[in-house]
């Protein structure tokens, strides 16, 4: 799992915060956060382009499944994540955008280069995702009366490229598509028991083999931030899957 902090916030203190260690101890993962150079702020092409050295590094140097690579962010690592993913789709079986769970190319991209949802498309590759945000935080805080509009393009682009055609709900509630599953507090006690169940709102989407492929969550009462069972959540969904070596996507 390579997870990548925020601006602002140094990589150990991320990482403690999100609980990783003790999931990466139970779970048997090997976490690799980037610590960045305190003048960047992870917008560039080139470090897209350096996500895709450090997963060859590790490879060469771990003992590690390269069908089993998965990349996640936060706030502007966040925007790194989904570029990283965007440019690189055959090196990640999924993707955790968290907080926020934005949509079109994430950040502006500088002159001349691609926009983030037009690599996936180019690439043709399908890309499973977990994303996560806080109901007052980014794209719900700053579109209150039409929060669906800022992920629809994220979702419609993930699901065609998963081989199924995004079905729109007839009132967005409050995504533009409708879910093929929805999980809600009830669903986060009765599967992990989070004493945080409650703040829990999950939309799946599936591909056309009634696969899951895309989870949309919504944290009740988060501003721009993150719990401890968000991480557990995540994990759980994005594990799953792999990345064949012919590009395709496996879940177990």
């Amino acid at each position: 799992m390579i997870t990548i902090h925020g601006h602002g916030e140094p990589a150990w203190m991320f990482l403690s915060k999100n609980g990783w260690p003790q999931l990466a101890d139970r779970e048997g993962i090997l976490i690799v956060s980037p610590q960045d150079n305190g003048k960047n702020r992870w917008y560039g092409e080139a470090d897209s382009q350096s996500f895709a050295f450090l997963v060859e590094q590790l490879l060469w140097e771990f003992d590690i499944d390269p069908e089993r690579i998965y990349i996640s962010g936060f706030s502007n690592g966040n925007m790194q994540c989904y570029g990283a993913a965007a440019a690189h789709p055959e090196l990640f079986a999924a993707m955790w955008p968290m907080s926020r769970a934005a949509g079109g190319s994430m950040f502006p991209p500088e002159p001349g280069q691609i926009p983030d949802l037009e690599r996936l498309r180019r690439h043709g590759l399908e890309m499973p995702m977990f994303g996560v945000t806080g109901d007052n935080d980014g794209w719900i805080t700053e579109h209150p009366e039409d929060p669906a509009s800022a992920i629809s393009e994220t979702i419609e682009t993930l699901l065609k490229l998963a081989g199924t055609e995004p079905k729109k709900a007839e009132k967005p509630s409050p995504m533009y598509y409708q879910p093929d599953e929805h999980r809600d507090a009830r669903w986060y006690r009765d599967n992990f028991g989070f004493r945080e169940a409650d703040r829990f709102d999950t939309w799946i989407y599936k591909n056309a083999s009634g696969e899951p492929r895309i989870a949309i969550t919504v944290m009740k009462n988060m501003p721009h931030g993150t719990i401890w069972e968000e991480t557990e959540a995540a994990w759980d969904f994005m594990k799953r899957f792999r990345r064949k070596k012919d590009g395709t996507i496996q879940m177990s």
